[in-house]
Parts: structure tokens; C-alpha cells; sequence
């Protein structure tokens, strides 16, 4: 598989299994939300239904208090891409967060979950930006999608 990242590409075997994070802090509004972006892959014949509900049953043996808020199906990207999108909250170092997670397949059996955390209720400001963000997703690959 080509393997691209922001400072270049590698060609590894097929068999690897992408588990990289990437963490941006946003900057915009109070809070401080910050962006991760890490990767997965569905287990073999695991529905991505599944996929959810086993990363989110692993994220709340790690996390105190991991409350889903909602769940509701979206598309990502002008390739309508299908995912979900859970509101969760979470209690972390005694401070309670609030998360904006949209998980959607990139590709044969390739997960990505895009998840936003602010301190705060995400306010107009930074829905509209999130909103912005998947709208404009692009697969570097849109033969794989």
C-alpha cells in the first residue's frame, strides 16, 4: 500500500495497519477545542456499527464518565461519504469535556474517527467550522472510497 502523510509517502506491505493520530488545536472560540484524527480498521466482518460501539466501549474503560449525548448519520465530503456522528461527554483530570465524534470508512476496510473536544459546549461559531471541515473532506484517494 502507498502510504501518504503530510511530509511524504512510503510504499509498505499491505498487511500494515495504519493506527497513526493527528491533534490539531483549533483556536477558535472559548474552549480550546482541538481536532484528533486517528485511524482504524474494521475487524473481519465487523460492521461499522460494531466498529463504533467496540471503540466506544474501549475509549470508556480509559475515560471516566463517557456519556453518549446523540448518534445521528451524516455524509462527509462532496463524495457523501456515510458516518456517524456522536456527541459524547467525558470527565477527564476533574474537568468535564465535551466531544463532536464522526467516524466513516475511507476505503475497503478503513476507519477514521475525526473527533473534536472542547472544554465547552461547542458554541455557533465552532459547529459552523466543524460543519466547514467535513463538508470539505476530499479522500486523498477517491479511488479507494
Amino acid at each position: 500500500m502507498d502510504y501518504a502523510f503530510n511530509e511524504g509517502a512510503f510504499t509498505l506491505p499491505d498487511a500494515a495497519n495504519d493506527r497513526t493520530v493527528n491533534m490539531i488545536l483549533l483556536n477558535v472560540g472559548p474552549g480550546g477545542p482541538s481536532l484528533v484524527i486517528s485511524r482504524d480498521r474494521l475487524e473481519v466482518e465487523e460492521s461499522v456499527e460494531q466498529f463504533i460501539d467496540r471503540q466506544l466501549t474501549a475509549a470508556s474503560r480509559q475515560v471516566k464518565d463517557l456519556v453518549e449525548k446523540s448518534r445521528r448519520a451524516i455524509t462527509v465530503g462532496a463524495a457523501q461519504l456515510p458516518a456517524t456522528q456522536i456527541e459524547l461527554t467525558l470527565k477527564q483530570n476533574g474537568a468535564t469535556y465535551h466531544q463532536v465524534q464522526t467516524i466513516f470508512r475511507v476505503g475497503g476496510d478503513r476507519m477514521i474517527a475525526v473527533t473534536v473536544t472542547c472544554s465547552m459546549p461547542l458554541n455557533d461559531e465552532q459547529q459552523a467550522l466543524v460543519q466547514q471541515m467535513f463538508d470539505s473532506f476530499v479522500p486523498r484517494d477517491a479511488a479507494q472510497v
